[in-house]
């Protein structure tokens, strides 16, 4: 089972720049490795899993290169709306069905898009050792895009990218050095600059842990650590709630705050 490669982190006020680096899209989706064969893909592999070939019946078997090409490929499979946006919830329900007949339902609802930005392995050789800016090249003459596969674009400036990010409100940007091989399970020359948004939420109770605390309302729960749990747990000991501020990468289906972080008081 392959690895794929990962990638380290940056603030937004860190992003990359210079002739080297070249930025995408943070897809909000489920990370993928295809084999593709006589130029069809005939198996797919998550991060953890090595077979999710099932989960998308409208991938599996599809030409997306010339006959004769034997290849691995890397990408995101995601949901899209209407407008362009990424749709999370939508790929959740994809890869949470395993039934057949859920999956062709789930698949007629939320059809996926296969955005692939990467190219490992060609004609049964690893190509890894090549550079981005190489395999990239390989990656735009092999692979044939159709309805529910493209390749991912490209911006050489990262600040204006982000800036559309957030004007979308979309999930970042991955900020990659042309020059960087392809290493498997490892943070080398990959970074993610995730646009994170803000909100102001009521807690009403609390968890104490071995970090802190873990606040708790509706809307979901986040971590408080180090000094700052002391306060916030005093104020809702006191008040039976407290008003907080959170920073969130996005909402899920039930109006819930993924990746919720404490950011402090409100007032």
């Amino acid at each position: 089972m392959i690895k794929p490669m990962l990638c380290g982190s940056r603030k937004k006020d860190e992003i990359p720049t210079g002739d080297n680096w070249v930025h995408e899209v943070k897809y909000d989706g489920i990370r993928a490795l295809a084999v593709i064969e006589g130029g069809k893909i005939v198996k797919m592999q998550g991060r953890s899993n090595p077979d999710i070939a099932s989960r998308y019946p409208e991938l599996v078997g599809a030409k997306v290169a010339k006959s004769n090409v034997s290849c691995v490929i890397d990408g995101e499979v995601c949901v899209f709306n209407k407008d362009g946006t990424i749709d999370f919830n939508g790929i959740q329900h994809r890869e949470q069905n395993e039934k057949p007949f859920m999956i062709e339902l789930m698949a007629k609802k939320y059809p996926v898009m296969y955005c692939v930005f990467d190219i490992i392995e060609y004609q049964g050789k690893s190509i890894r050792c090549k550079t981005l800016a190489e395999r990239r090249k390989l990656l735009e003459a092999t692979i044939i895009p159709f309805a529910f596969l493209k390749l991912s674009e490209q911006e050489y400036d990262g600040k204006k990218l982000f800036a559309k990010q957030v004007k979308c409100e979309g999930e970042g940007i991955i900020s990659k050095e042309l020059s960087g091989t392809y290493d498997d399970d490892k943070r080398t020359t990959w970074i993610k600059i995730k646009y994170f948004k803000e909100a102001k939420v009521r807690v009403n109770s609390y968890l104490i842990n071995p970090r802190g605390i873990k606040a708790i309302g509706t809307w979901g729960k986040c971590q408080v650590t180090g000094r700052q749990a002391e306060p916030l747990k005093t104020l809702i000991d006191k008040n039976g709630s407290a008003e907080i501020e959170i920073q969130f990468l996005n909402r899920t289906e039930s109006g819930a705050y993924r990746m919720p972080t404490y950011r402090g008081l409100v007032g």
